[in-house]
């Protein structure tokens, strides 16, 4: 796979909402991006700052380069154009015309400052670490021991790739015309879930949640403004998870109260083998 596939490819999986692509889009990209932001603004501090909100936009609007007609890397590369010229105290020459924009990627490039990584985890993803913390201690207890040595070994999960991966996918629907799309690999243990139909009202979240026989709904997390989320959910047994069903729900903003189950539900679907 070449890097204009690769980038194809990391930025219809980013659309679903998967970091894992965010993180594979910036080791390949980072560099080469950098270096033009570098040459457009003749700083260090303003290249930074102008990649990081990049790589913000990207991460929002990865579903949306196809619309604008060009290659997922000159797309790429336009986005790092743009910001590094926006960054400009009084804006400036753009330096890398459109036509020219893919050939960014043919060097390696100049590496970023490692802060600016750490920066973009905590700006995009950082509210996420300690719910899915609390989200595997919850699926401990819905699970039992056998999530509770997933957790153990959660490591391991990410490190080897399961020889006898168990893939699981849904459509959830209502009757107000929402529907979703779910998938699950037991490989990293995530499940990707984004809005098909249907849109989130103002000062209002969408949630998700799981119901297994003879729990009340477990919550994994709210959607975001394009109606993404990933779950982790490498804490839950994938056996258990066949008879699972993925509910969202109309909340108020923040989400449902601790302890309350979903409010308005808006779409459900049972979770089963590809």
């Amino acid at each position: 796979m070449d890097v204009s596939q690769e980038i194809e490819s990391c930025l219809a999986r980013m659309a679903l909402g998967e970091q894992t692509a965010f993180d594979q889009l910036y080791a390949v990209t980072a560099g080469p991006l950098f270096e033009m932001c570098l040459a457009i603004a003749q700083e260090d501090g303003l290249a930074t700052q102008a990649l990081e909100e990049a790589f913000v936009t990207m991460w929002s609007s990865a579903g949306e380069y196809r619309a604008q007609g060009v290659s997922a890397a000159a797309w790429v590369a336009g986005v790092a154009r743009d910001a590094a010229v926006q960054a400009l105290p009084s804006g400036g020459d753009k330096s890398v015309p459109d036509e020219g924009l893919s050939a960014v990627f043919q060097g390696q490039g100049t590496p970023p400052p490692a802060a600016l990584k750490a920066a973009l985890d905590r700006r995009l993803f950082g509210k996420l670490s300690t719910g899915q913390t609390l989200l595997r201690w919850a699926l401990g207890a819905v699970f039992g021991a056998a999530a509770a040595g997933a957790v153990a070994f959660v490591g391991i999960v990410y490190v080897i790739p399961s020889m006898t991966q168990t893939v699981l996918e849904a459509r959830l629907e209502g009757e107000r015309g929402f529907a979703f799309s779910a998938r699950y690999e037991s490989a990293n243990g995530s499940l990707s879930v984004a809005r098909l139909a249907g849109a989130s009202l103002e000062a209002r979240d969408q949630q998700l949640w799981l119901a297994v026989p003879g729990r009340p709904p477990l919550a994994l997390g709210l959607l975001d403004a394009q109606g993404r989320l990933i779950a982790d959910l490498s804490a839950a047994p994938p056996d258990a998870l066949l008879d699972a069903v993925l509910i969202v729900s109309d909340e108020v903003s923040g989400g449902a109260a601790a302890g309350a189950g979903p409010s308005e539900i808006l779409a459900a679907g049972p979770l089963s083998d590809r």
